[in-house]
């Protein structure tokens, strides 16, 4: 496998950034594993961590207090998981959990998090960037929740 800082080099998500500010989230990063099944993020959990998914997929859950856990998306490699640690109150809005063996790039957010309110352009950027991910995981939510009050329109 190619080392971190060249595969965040070469993420599409890093490729408009300054080369002084690609070192920043350069100097954040940790390789990880997770098994089947093991939660990388819990909703309601602080939100200190962002991820890239090397190898393996991730299931985002909604937990809810009637249903339990709704599977809202999977996402793959390439994708980023966690956006929360960007918006106050720093708290993950879903579970997030490995579908099978998972390898992730993480992230240190809090560290990111300090670098951006001392960098307003960084920080601007970043938000660009986080938005554009927040607005396809709504899109994922909206698609559930269609699905869902259509088969509970047809009783199925």
């Amino acid at each position: 496998m190619e080392p971190l800082e060249y595969t965040v080099a070469r993420h599409e998500f890093f490729q408009d950034f300054k080369p002084q500010h690609l070192k920043i989230f350069q100097d954040c990063v940790s390789d990880a594993h997770y098994g089947r099944d093991q939660y990388i993020l819990r909703q309601g959990q602080g939100a200190e961590r962002f991820f890239i998914i090397r190898k393996g997929e991730v299931r985002l859950e909604l937990l809810t207090p009637e249903y339990g856990s709704l599977p809202i998306q999977t996402v793959g490699p390439g994708e980023i998981v966690g956006w929360s640690w960007i918006i106050p109150p720093y708290l993950s809005t879903f579970d997030a959990r490995a579908v099978d063996r998972l390898h992730v790039i993480v992230f240190d957010a809090s560290a990111l998090r300090r670098k951006c309110e001392q960098d307003f352009e960084l920080g601007y950027r970043v938000l660009q960037k986080f938005t554009a991910a927040l607005t396809a995981r709504f899109d994922a939510v909206r698609a559930k929740l269609i699905e869902c009050h259509i088969r509970q329109e047809r009783g199925y």
